[in-house]
């Protein structure tokens, strides 16, 4: 101590105790180098091979005269015998017709594709708009409204559906289904019931249930590997691209 300066008891007591704390205590390995006398756990980061296949998902130059009627008519031709086998299940007793068959006045049950027509959906006509006193109305902060509808379409006609027991909120375009009820005079539809096909059937995956096999189908004894990235959806984001 310099300057004639005094430590209090309390100041003596908290500077022993510092100097008598114990080191950690170093011992030397068979290779000579120094190491802490605890065990230290080293983790070991695991490795996969990687290959970048997403070129397939990048968007190129754009095409307009692909349209999805002919996927539409494909899922509903792959889905209408597993609708079917539903509906007469669950409203027995009901015809099943098409749309072209409908009569005023006489429940029924149609089998078809939903189609949400939303006014304020983005068109590609909008690509080829040069007035520019259209671009307002073009651009919109959002796609849905109250004004929204829905349509069932089968392979023959369209037709409008109506009730409370359809939300068109509820629902997008290209859902196959079947809905019962019967066609007002003013030509709507009005839905009493509604049938969805259903998830499709889950093959059991006998790899993960295998004799010896651990997590995701590994060896017994190794974990598996699962890695997802998502990126670039831009949702809600003011420069995203609606017609990619």
């Amino acid at each position: 101590m310099t300057g004639g300066a005094t430590m209090t008891l309390l100041e003596l007591s908290r500077e022993d105790a510092v100097a008598s704390a114990p080191l950690p205590t170093m011992m030397v390995d068979e290779d000579g180098s120094d190491a802490l006398e605890e065990d230290l756990k080293v983790f070991e980061r695991q490795s996969a091979e990687y290959k970048c296949e997403d070129a397939k998902y990048l968007v190129g130059d754009r095409v307009y005269n692909k349209q999805y009627a002919q996927l539409y008519f494909m899922r509903l031709h792959q889905l209408s015998p597993v609708i079917l086998a539903k509906v007469k299940e669950l409203w027995p007793g009901v015809p099943v017709r098409k749309i072209l068959e409908v009569e005023p006045g006489v429940e029924c049950a149609v089998v078809g594709t939903l189609y949400k027509e939303a006014k304020l959906k983005p068109s590609v006509l909008s690509e080829y708009a040069k007035d520019k006193s259209l671009q307002a109305h073009l651009q919109g902060t959002k796609f849905v409204s109250g004004d929204d509808s829905l349509v069932l379409e089968d392979e023959g006609a369209r037709m409008q559906l109506g009730g409370s027991r359809l939300s068109p909120g509820d629902f997008v375009s290209g859902i196959c289904v079947a809905v019962k009820g019967t066609e007002t005079e003013g030509g709507h539809f009005e839905v009493s019931d509604v049938c969805f096909p259903g998830p499709a059937p889950q093959p059991r995956l006998e790899a993960a249930h295998a004799a010896g096999a651990g997590a995701g189908g590994a060896p017994r004894g190794e974990e598996g590997k699962f890695v997802a990235f998502v990126s670039g959806l831009n949702l809600g984001g003011e420069k995203q691209d609606s017609l990619p």
